[in-house]
């Protein structure tokens, strides 16, 4: 099965959130495993299948500088130099 991780500051109301959101409801409609990481605000202002796992990081700071310094010093681990990116 697939698995795909949006990481995105809030899931509040705003146009990259609200794209996160239609993705990810996209893809787990089609039996993805999908995740969501905030890292800035919990509020969720689109709806979400329900199965989509959320990971709320902006509730524990030791976790969420745990983020920064892996994404800081090793970014091949989120971005492999043969991988493409897509920002929202």
């Amino acid at each position: 099965m697939n698995k795909i991780l949006f990481i995105i500051g809030s899931l509040n109301r705003g146009g990259a959130e609200r794209v996160v959101s239609i993705l990810a409801n996209h893809y787990a409609k089609k039996n993805w495993h999908v995740g969501i990481c905030v890292l800035l605000d919990n509020k969720i202002g689109y709806e979400l299948e329900s199965v989509i796992k959320i990971f709320d990081l902006c509730s524990d700071p030791i976790k969420l500088d745990l983020v920064i310094r892996v994404v800081i010093y090793c970014p091949d681990i989120f971005m492999p130099r043969n991988a493409c990116a897509y920002t929202v």
